[in-house]
């Protein structure tokens, strides 16, 4: 939320309770359940409404950690028929990331589904490249917590590259080193290809920038989640990790006078 918006404005709602038809343990599958339990939406049309004049819309799930921020995973495989070697090097951003100055604290639109999961998000992942937002190339994080990695006896904080053999396949996480608390990004990342008959730059498919433009925020932040539809009445706590139910509360918690 942008710094000169004022916070006492934003709606505030009695919070619906969450039908106990969606705790049984008999739904024929997962996605019932989950289906039942995500279906309001986070914020109500006039919160949104709001929100559109007083905000800074985040792209969803677009958060940075650590001066981390996570643009995407790409799959790397040498598919040749013959025997030939092919090294992905020189992995390397380019694009621009322009800070939001007047961002204040967050106000985020959330659901059940919006919470659930994540705890298998990498299972795949190989490896974590750190790409600088400057120029340089990206360099090798930690050792791999799943899965096989091709990259296993490289340490951290060496080039990224990844050699594979005719019919390898390797997975890399792209992390961005990123310094803002809000900002919008636009870019892509690039790598150069080499094999016997010479190099060549190919550029890493990066879903998240589809639409050309993102927002990310960087966590820890000020957030007030707003789960289905409203915030939870003064003095109660929805889900017990989450005790901060009205933006006097949310100011109050992180010393926002």
């Amino acid at each position: 939320m942008r710094t000169g918006a004022n916070a006492e404005e934003f709606p505030i709602e009695a919070a619906p309770v969450t039908s106990l038809s969606c705790m049984r343990k008999d739904f024929p599958t997962i996605k019932a359940h989950e289906d039942c339990l995500g279906s309001r939406k986070g914020c109500t049309p006039v919160q949104r409404a709001w929100l559109e004049k007083n905000a800074v819309l985040a792209t969803e799930n677009f958060f940075a950690v650590d001066g981390k921020l996570g643009i995407g995973q790409v799959t790397l495989s040498n598919t040749s028929k013959s025997s030939q070697s092919l090294a992905f090097k020189d992995l390397r951003w380019e694009g621009a990331i322009v800070p939001v100055d007047d961002a204040g604290y967050g106000i985020m639109c959330s659901n059940f589904n919006d919470w659930a999961g994540g705890a298998t998000a990498g299972s795949a992942t190989s490896r974590e490249v750190l790409l600088p937002s400057g120029s340089g190339t990206g360099i090798f994080g930690g050792p791999s917590l799943y899965g096989e990695d091709l990259t296993r006896n490289i340490p951290a904080g060496s080039p990224a590259v990844f050699n594979l053999a005719a019919g390898e396949t390797s997975r890399a996480g792209l992390d961005l080193k990123v310094t803002h608390k809000v900002a919008t990004i636009t870019g892509r990342v690039l790598a150069t290809v080499s094999a016997s008959d010479g190099e060549k730059e190919v550029q890493i498919p990066l879903p998240i920038l589809d639409g050309g433009q993102a927002v990310f925020i960087t966590v820890p932040m000020p957030i007030l989640s707003v789960d289905g539809g409203a915030t939870c009445p003064k003095g109660s706590a929805k889900y017990a990790s989450r005790t901060i139910c009205s933006i006097q509360q949310l100011k109050s918690e992180n010393h926002l006078g």
